[in-house]
């Protein structure tokens, strides 16, 4: 992504921490961000992004008047907000705290202390949606595809997930018309007998049928044994992502995601329709962050 690209970014920071308003600030300027609006409470950011809609958020975990979960649930249920992309930067830590806010679409969360390259790549994801949607020419090394005859099926228990998964892929070329949803495996394998897809996204964890059994399922039958798989889930834990793999998924992608795998994989999908693609795993391309700066520490506040 030019830096032209990224200095086209409007940027909202909601942070009730003014020493933190400004290490934020001097990480975000050093990338090229130049418009940088500053709130500190849930209220303050609604009518400012209401005001000047932003093209990404950049937010805290805890407010006076609330947390990042009600900030970000608030945007998606107006429709003048819903669009907006939204990161976390947190030292939060637990998962039961921290998944729901995966599970509302955010484009990324961050730790504190960061590594000066996870920040970029986040702000990167959001200036490559910003230009998408404005239908803004990619540099000639991008990843070139077309993905307006791709049909997709997004299976995942969160209405907000779905959502924000369909957004990115309507921006990058998907016709939303092609596109199917369902709650859960057993819905998702009721779709699967009405209709032909290319490409499945699926989540992991699902009630009634979670996205290991749907995969078996999909696997197990002669004519959809083919269809790529791609699981967007949150899990963390080892073995249970190993017996996905061993189940024939064709690639695990972390939730939130990156944008740069998820162009990779529709990539490759489209440039070899006829071929079985073999397991990916997202942290073979990611690069490595040793050694990178860690510009924001947890001096107070999350």
């Amino acid at each position: 992504m030019s830096s032209n690209t990224m200095k086209d970014l409007k940027l909202l920071l909601v942070v009730p921490s003014r020493l933190q308003q400004t290490l934020l600030s001097k990480s975000l300027t050093r990338f090229g961000v130049e418009d940088i609006a500053i709130c500190r409470t849930i209220e303050e950011a609604i009518v400012r992004m209401r005001e000047a809609g932003p093209s990404l958020v950049v937010s805290s975990m805890y407010f006076e008047d609330g947390d990042g979960l009600d900030l970000v649930e608030a945007m998606r249920q107006d429709t003048q907000l819903a669009s907006i992309d939204f990161m976390l930067v947190s030292a939060e830590h637990r998962f039961s705290v921290l998944d729901p806010m995966r599970q509302a679409g955010v484009l990324a969360v961050l730790p504190k202390p960061f590594a000066e390259d996870d920040l970029y790549r986040a702000l990167n994801s959001s200036a490559t949606l910003a230009a998408l949607k404005a239908n803004v020419p990619q540099a000639e090394n991008e990843p070139a595809f077309h993905a307006s005859s791709l049909r997709i099926l997004l299976v995942d228990d969160s209405l907000l997930a779905r959502k924000q998964m369909l957004r990115v892929l309507t921006r990058l070329g998907v016709s939303e018309a092609l596109v199917r949803q369902a709650e859960d495996g057993q819905e998702a394998l009721k779709v699967l007998e009405e209709a032909t897809f290319d490409i499945i996204f699926t989540d992991y964890n699902m009630p009634n049928m979670d996205g290991e059994a749907l995969l078996l399922q999909i696997r197990q039958k002669q004519d959809m044994a083919d269809i790529p798989v791609f699981m967007v889930t949150s899990e963390t834990n080892q073995t249970k992502l190993a017996s996905v793999q061993a189940s024939g998924v064709t690639a695990l992608m972390d939730k939130p995601f990156d944008l740069d795998y998820l162009k990779y994989l529709l990539s490759i999908h489209y440039q070899q329709p006829d071929t079985k693609p073999e397991s990916l795993d997202l942290t073979a391309l990611l690069p490595a962050s040793e050694g990178m700066e860690m510009p924001y520490s947890d001096v107070d506040g999350c």
